[in-house]
């Protein structure tokens, strides 16, 4: 889906915005993980996500927009939910990412938000809808009320919608948020590079 889908949107795109906005999508699908202390469970861990996409749009060296949307990826028709995936995405305990022996301590201000969401795919429609806190699959319906496709339109054409914000320098959000990106394109960073900022660095 993504792998045509992304590059005929940025194909469309090019006439509107030129070389000024950059969409990317990572699949971070199993790596890295998060590891944290439940409260039902104890000491666990469980994926970050499945699919990470970022939008960045310039106006010359100025910044307009910088949008992300973490997101887990779910078939609707799926009953079962793993609650490890759902308390993070509810609660953000302090967590690590680790992986090929690095480790990255993160803690995101806050509970459930917009930069995170479950997408639940409908295979017989194509349509994917949104969900922060699922508890159940939502039901196929003709006009989802909160598809992927609208969400990633405001990450496009709205400054200060769709997705969450995040910053090109991560110690100057007090959030904890754009760290958690940085750390996902960072460890990814073959498959994004025009997004990583001017010094080449995430962590200043």
């Amino acid at each position: 889906m993504f792998s045509k889908g992304l590059p005929e949107l940025r194909k469309k795109l090019k006439p509107i915005y030129g070389d000024a906005l950059n969409v990317n999508a990572v699949f971070c699908q199993g790596h890295p993980r998060a590891h944290f202390r439940s409260k039902a469970s104890g000491q666990t861990s469980c994926e970050a996500g499945d699919l990470l996409l970022v939008v960045h749009q310039r106006d010359g060296q100025r910044t307009l927009r910088r949008r992300s949307l973490l997101l887990q990826l779910k078939m609707v028709d799926k009953h079962s939910f793993s609650e490890v995936q759902n308390e993070l995405y509810a609660k953000w305990p302090p967590f690590e990412f680790r992986y090929e022996g690095r480790i990255a301590a993160h803690k995101v201000l806050g509970k459930e938000h917009r930069g995170a969401q479950f997408a639940f795919i409908d295979k017989h429609s194509g349509d994917i809808a949104l969900d922060r806190r699922p508890r159940k699959p939502p039901m196929p319906a003709k006009d989802w009320d909160q598809l992927l496709a609208s969400e990633l339109l405001l990450m496009l054409t709205q400054p200060n919608a769709g997705g969450r914000e995040f910053y090109a320098h991560p110690s100057i959000d007090t959030s904890g948020w754009s760290s958690v990106i940085w750390d996902l394109l960072q460890w990814e960073s073959e498959l994004c590079p025009n997004i990583v900022p001017s010094n080449g660095s995430a962590s200043e």
